[in-house]
């Protein structure tokens, strides 16, 4: 424990020595510092809740992590779908000039990633139903089924 404490003083030492004398930035010697937080992390394993909560937000975070990545493999599967039977009928209404005052609109489901993205917005962030699906499932009531399945495989089965 001493030694650790002697290497990280000499090494701001030394790193403020080289400051004042305009040498060259040694990267090594700021990365020295970083063993202070070894001494913190060994300081906070002295408060069990504290490393059991801290353990707990770590095991959260890994969970979390697979989880979306899970999402967007779900998300990008329904989009390519979404891009075989969702973007005729919005053509269609294109066509139509449903979407005149949209720019985003006719676009939403053209591509993967723009399906990727509108299936972002509309079932993740809860945002556009009525700008974009709505206008779709009253054009072809049949869209009605894939979009509430995404949305109840997406909001149930994923988050």
């Amino acid at each position: 424990e001493n030694r650790v404490d002697f290497a990280v003083v000499t090494l701001d030492v030394v790193d403020t020595i080289q400051t004042f004398m305009d040498v060259p930035s040694l990267a090594v010697m700021r990365i020295g510092r970083c063993a202070r937080l070894v001494r913190l992390v060994r300081f906070l394993r002295m408060f069990k809740e504290l490393d059991v909560m801290i353990a707990g937000f770590v095991s959260a975070m890994r969970a979390m992590f697979w989880a979306t990545i899970m999402l967007v493999f779900i998300l990008t599967f329904f989009s390519i779908m979404a891009v075989e039977f969702l973007n005729p009928i919005s053509q269609n209404l294109m066509e139509k000039g449903m979407w005149d005052d949209c720019e985003r609109c006719s676009r939403a489901f053209a591509t993967v990633s723009n399906s990727n993205l509108t299936f972002l917005q509309q079932i993740i962030a809860g945002d556009s139903w009525g700008t974009v699906s709505i206008p779709i499932i009253e054009e072809e009531p049949i869209a009605a089924l894939f979009l509430v399945f995404v949305l109840v495989v997406v909001q149930f089965g994923v988050m």
